[in-house]
């Protein structure tokens, strides 16, 4: 898996952690627009602290797979 799928996968789990923790103001406000524009929002921030995160610490990719330790 590389870096990028794993960032993604982060940002993915991170965006929707977060609004399915305010899940009742979807419901009763902004609905679907709402949640969608506040996944992106969140999706967006966490990819780039996923992403810088891992190029921190993991080492340098040598080949096309990178296996985590």
């Amino acid at each position: 898996m590389d870096k990028k799928q794993i960032a993604h996968e982060i940002a993915l789990i991170s965006a929707k952690a977060c609004c399915d923790t305010n899940m009742p103001e979807y419901v009763n406000n902004s609905g679907v627009k709402g949640y969608a524009s506040d996944m992106v929002k969140h999706y967006l921030e966490a990819y780039a602290t996923a992403e810088e995160s891992l190029n921190n610490a993991l080492p340098a990719k040598k080949g096309s797979i990178e296996v985590l330790k």
